[in-house]
């Protein structure tokens, strides 16, 4: 069986992504804070989506 020392192969990660995005601490100051951190980074790690061209 292959080995990794990747710290992302911790066996006490959680096993969803949302888990893991909850799981990661907040630092920004709480005034002025819309929308939760752990949808934030979801949406930065899924992206917009497939673009398409305008000139195609």
């Amino acid at each position: 069986m292959l080995e990794t020392s990747s710290a992302a192969a911790d066996l006490s990660a959680p096993d969803d992504l949302i888990s893991f995005l909850k799981a990661i601490p907040d630092g920004r100051y709480r005034r002025g804070v819309r929308y939760p951190q752990w949808f934030l980074l979801l949406v930065a790690v899924l992206g917009p989506g497939p673009i398409r061209s305008l000139s195609s």
